[in-house]
């Protein structure tokens, strides 16, 4: 038999530092690949189409449509404004005593005294209570229906009361009046 030589390499710190260094950005380039593949969802590209497509088509109709947004069912009251303005002063004036408060004024009017399909009531309110029955109350007059929309709303609080007072408008369709 004879005998094999094996030769040994001296251990170079260097190299060794080296192939460490290459080792670990292998290994940070592979993980930054698996990382990268699992953070897009599956079809993420014809996911995207579709988006795209809607939100062209949304911009498409919204161009067409003349600015005219249809309003929420409730929105509007129906009636001679007559009538209106003051079935919805006795419901505001439900409103306003279900919450404990004291109304000072209230008043609901066609003040345009128009003939078209769309009348504008003018809403004025003011009333006087324990703050946060006032609170609670403006909760409420956010759902009221017809739609109540508040150009000024004040809120005063002084010692044992607080001064609640709303200036609005709300709209009702007109019908024909016999």
């Amino acid at each position: 038999m004879t005998p094999t030589v094996r030769r040994v390499l001296p251990r170079d710190p260097g190299s060794q530092a080296a192939i460490g260094v290459g080792v670990s950005a292998a290994l940070g380039i592979v993980f930054w690949l698996i990382l990268s593949g699992l953070s897009q969802p599956p079809a993420w590209n014809a996911r995207q189409a579709v988006l795209q497509a809607r939100a062209d088509r949304l911009d498409r109709l919204r161009a067409q449509s003349s600015g005219v947004q249809p309003l929420p069912k409730g929105s509007l009251c129906s009636g001679p404004p007559a009538v209106a303005a003051r079935a919805i002063q006795a419901d505001l004036q439900r409103v306003l005593l279900s919450h404990r408060l004291t109304p000072t004024d209230l008043s609901v009017h066609d003040a345009r005294q128009g003939k078209a399909a769309v009348s504008e009531l003018d809403v004025h309110l003011e009333a006087n209570g324990d703050y946060s029955a006032i609170v609670h109350t403006i909760d409420a007059l956010a759902g009221f229906r017809p739609t109540l929309l508040v150009d000024r709303a004040d809120l005063s609080s002084q010692s044992g009361f607080a001064h609640f007072q709303l200036v609005g408008r709300l709209y009702c369709r007109a019908t024909a009046q016999p």
